[in-house]
């Protein structure tokens, strides 16, 4: 068979077919934007290349995917893009990259916190003012 198998659902416990074609295709487009982004990476901000603060940035992709985690709707772009230019960052000792991935992922992590709160702040304001009638 010329495909690869991928699992369905998880619940479902079926599985289907990815044409390898399929595959082909996205790697074949994906080549120039590849491109694009190897030429604006280039070894920036060499101190940010020691093992203290590898760990460090290490600690901050932990946190962001507590973030990526959350099974909600809209919530796991920002997260996802912020990881793959910390990790673009790292492999190219890009410091920039790197900083600007982390910016970018703990502000997304902070507007969540605040976002969900308010949410949870309105849902119990609602709640009351409706058991209060």
């Amino acid at each position: 068979m010329d495909s690869l198998l991928f699992p369905v659902a998880a619940g479902e416990g079926g599985r289907t077919a990815l044409p390898r074609q399929a595959f082909t295709d996205i790697g074949l487009k994906a080549i120039p934007w590849i491109q694009k982004v190897e030429a604006l990476s280039r070894p920036r901000l060499n101190f940010l290349n020691e093992a203290f603060f590898y760990r460090f940035f290490g600690f901050v992709i932990f946190g962001i995917t507590a973030v990526l985690s959350i099974p909600l709707w809209l919530t796991n772009f920002v997260p996802a893009i912020a990881i793959a230019l910390m990790a673009l960052g790292l492999l190219m000792k890009d410091g920039l990259a790197v900083i600007a991935g982390s910016i970018l992922g703990v502000a997304w992590s902070i507007f969540l916190f605040f976002f969900y709160i308010a949410l949870l702040l309105a849902a119990i304001h609602h709640t009351m003012a409706f058991f209060a009638n």
